[in-house]
């Protein structure tokens, strides 16, 4: 009985000694829900971001000369270049384009950067004159027999962004399985691409090319740094606000409202 007893209290022992070690399964996010998180982490502790009033000039205009992609369907592109890169840009539609120098069709609508959606049986996936600041993506040449709707729409999306980089001064980027890793040529080595999203390096050399061309995204940054930076505007929320009066009871930077600090490195 004794025996019996000590088997059974050693067994629910090592039961539990199992349990309390067993691996945690990590929870697999989507990109989608890592951003959302990251999004809801920097409005929390830094307020959000924000952008400084005439930071920005030129612009890069998208001109829309296809119908078999609905608008709604290229969003999600746009919002990684607004996000991301954060120039000021346009969407317009148009009937008629130059395929072969689209450069006067650009600038007609106040374009610096331009990057041109069209059909053709004649051209290519893609064609890129970085030296003019244009990019033409050909629809037609991505919508082969296979590939279903949503294919076509993110195989455009994807090389919709990779025209935009190499038309304004974006590189491929050396590793990473996202639209600039590399050289293309079929519309199939679009699907095996996992991210419609740019990589660091990509960003990176997009903001520093953009101004090349004449095209200077807007100065964005968290609300925290704006504050400290000396241009944030008046608080919007209780992050912001609860921010706002933190620097503002800093002695050594007495804002007003606007808020009017000296940056970090000024003579005090």
């Amino acid at each position: 009985m004794r025996r019996a007893i000590i088997s059974i209290v050693f067994s629910a022992l090592v039961c539990t000694f199992a349990q309390t070690n067993a691996p945690v399964k990590a929870t697999k996010r989507t990109p989608e829900e890592i951003r959302t998180r990251a999004a809801t982490y920097i409005e929390r502790r830094h307020g959000g971001y924000v952008r400084k009033a005439g930071s920005a000039y030129g612009k890069v205009v998208f001109l829309n000369a296809q119908k078999r992609i609905p608008k709604d369907a290229l969003a999600p592109a746009f919002k990684e270049i607004d996000d991301n890169v954060h120039p000021i840009w346009t969407l317009e539609d148009t009937d008629g384009v130059k395929l072969l120098n689209p450069k006067a069709d650009i600038e007609k609508r106040g374009g610096n950067v331009g990057v041109v959606l069209i059909e053709s049986t004649e051209l290519p996936m893609l064609v890129v004159a970085p030296e003019e600041g244009w990019a033409v993506v050909n629809v037609s040449a991505l919508a082969t027999e296979e590939a279903d709707a949503e294919k076509i729409a993110s195989r455009v999306r994807k090389e919709m962004l990779r025209a935009f980089a190499l038309a304004g001064g974006g590189a491929f980027m050396a590793r990473g399985a996202i639209v600039m890793r590399g050289t293309v040529r079929t519309a199939k080595e679009l699907d095996a691409i996992p991210e419609e999203s740019y990589g660091v390096d990509a960003l990176m050399a997009l903001r520093n090319g953009l101004p090349n061309y004449g095209v200077m995204p807007w100065h964005q940054t968290t609300y925290k740094r704006a504050c400290r930076e000396g241009w944030a505007p008046a608080p919007t929320n209780e992050f912001q606000k609860a921010i706002w009066e933190k620097t503002k009871a800093d002695k050594e930077r007495g804002p007003t409202n606007p808020i009017t600090i000296p940056p970090p490195n000024a003579k005090k």
